[in-house]
Protein backbone atom coordinates (compact mmCIF):
# COMPACT_ATOMS: atom_id res chain seq x y z
CA UNK A 1 0.00 0.00 0.00
CA UNK A 2 2.97 2.31 0.97
CA UNK A 3 4.87 1.44 -2.40
CA UNK A 4 1.63 2.13 -4.20
CA UNK A 5 1.26 5.74 -3.13
CA UNK A 6 4.77 6.65 -3.60
CA UNK A 7 4.65 5.68 -7.13
CA UNK A 8 1.38 7.61 -7.40
CA UNK A 9 2.94 10.35 -5.91
CA UNK A 10 6.36 10.45 -8.20
CA UNK A 11 4.39 9.81 -11.09
CA UNK A 12 1.72 12.74 -10.16
CA UNK A 13 4.39 15.06 -9.98
CA UNK A 14 5.97 14.13 -12.90
CA UNK A 15 2.59 14.22 -14.67
CA UNK A 16 2.89 17.91 -13.04
CA UNK A 17 5.76 18.64 -14.65
CA UNK A 18 4.60 17.88 -17.86
CA UNK A 19 1.89 19.97 -17.77
CA UNK A 20 3.89 23.12 -16.71
CA UNK A 21 5.93 22.55 -19.91
CA UNK A 22 3.17 21.43 -22.07
CA UNK A 23 1.43 25.20 -20.91
CA UNK A 24 4.61 26.68 -21.36
CA UNK A 25 5.23 25.84 -24.99
CA UNK A 26 1.89 27.33 -26.33
CA UNK A 27 2.04 30.09 -24.20
CA UNK A 28 5.63 30.99 -25.89
CA UNK A 29 4.40 30.32 -29.27
CA UNK A 30 2.18 32.64 -28.58
CA UNK A 31 3.62 35.32 -27.56
CA UNK A 32 5.97 34.89 -30.57
CA UNK A 33 3.44 34.96 -32.60
CA UNK A 34 2.04 38.33 -30.95
CA UNK A 35 4.92 40.13 -31.08
CA UNK A 36 5.81 39.62 -34.70
CA UNK A 37 2.48 40.41 -35.64
CA UNK A 38 2.74 43.97 -34.48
Amino acid sequence: MNFKKATFLSGFFVFKKFLQIAIQIPNSIFIFLLFFSN
